[in-house]
């Protein structure tokens, strides 16, 4: 008969599984990034044509945001296997949520405003991982790996300025300097000051949107993380069940480990079932260092 597994086994088993999950994601995002802007830079030099113009590309530079956000983001989902506790710092979010907003623009607007006039542009060569490949992993990693955290209106706009500062300066290089060419069409097939209103709208869009969805995928994620427990479970068997974290994560700390609680899970669990959450974080501690003390560890 297969063994029950109760409310904190599973809670544990839980952020390891968000944490391999995690992992994947992360990597694979990394990988191909790399890949295909390693292509173009091949490209580039047998070509004969000037790296530094590789960067002058929206995809590019939103890629490598995507990419370095999940550089940051995989250490964090190693110690999450570990240790069982799954969590990085709210800057981190930031940047993962700003990097895929940017991606998610690049692939929607070459999707629908690119590709009908330049298809080879669009989807040929490494283009196709950066247009279409890069964006698909990067949405998977936020909606299904993404942390508790919610922004204020301040930080979402901080997230919005990637796309904000390059379009600043790609409407002064190309409609003011004449210094770039018009490598998005902004000013080619429709005037300036039609095209960039849309592209802003477009993009505003497209980041509610994404952030819309992942609020509700979070929900569906406490949903899951709250079956162990009957809606009329006992408060003490809640505590007892958070002791019971705390103590695994203390038994299972290395010395050099940062003391790290899971607030997000424990706000999560006090308030489906109306209780306190710094009493859970008080009980969470207390098994922490229960668990250090058992280690043999002070």
């Amino acid at each position: 008969m297969k063994k029950k597994v109760v409310a904190k086994e599973y809670l544990l088993v839980l952020q390891r599984y968000r944490s391999v999950i995690t992992f994947i994601a992360c990597a694979v995002t990394l990988i191909v990034t790399l890949y295909a802007i390693g292509l173009d830079l091949v490209r580039y030099a047998l070509n004969g044509r000037k790296i530094q113009d590789l960067f002058k590309y929206f995809t590019t530079l939103s890629n490598m945001l995507t990419a370095l956000a999940a550089a940051f983001i995989i250490p964090y989902a190693i110690n999450g296997y570990r240790f069982k506790h799954f969590s990085y710092p709210k800057w981190v979010s930031m940047m993962h949520f700003a990097g895929t907003a940017s991606t998610s623009f690049v692939s929607f607007f070459t999707v629908f405003f690119i590709a009908p006039y330049n298809r080879e542009f669009a989807f040929g060569g490494s283009n196709f991982y950066l247009h279409v490949i890069c964006p698909l992993m990067v949405l998977i990693s936020f909606f299904f790996v993404e942390s508790h955290y919610r922004y204020t209106k301040k930080e979402f706009m901080i997230c919005m300025m990637p796309f904000i500062v390059y379009s600043l300066v790609y409407l002064v290089n190309v409609v003011f300097i004449g210094s770039w060419d018009d490598l998005y069409l902004l000013n080619t097939l429709v005037p300036f000051y039609f095209s960039m209103p849309i592209a802003y709208i477009t993009f505003f869009t497209v980041a509610h949107l994404i952030k819309r969805i992942s609020l509700t995928v979070s929900k569906l994620q406490q949903t899951r993380m709250f079956s162990p427990w009957p809606q009329d479970t006992d408060p003490l068997n809640i505590r007892i069940d958070v002791y019971g974290m705390g103590i695994d994560r203390g038994t299972h700390m290395e010395n050099d480990d940062e003391l790290n609680v899971p607030i997000g899970v424990l706000k999560a669990v006090g308030d489906h079932f109306g209780i306190n959450t710094e009493d859970l974080i008080k009980v969470y501690c207390k098994g922490l260092l229960e668990g250090l003390k058992n280690s043999g560890r002070k």
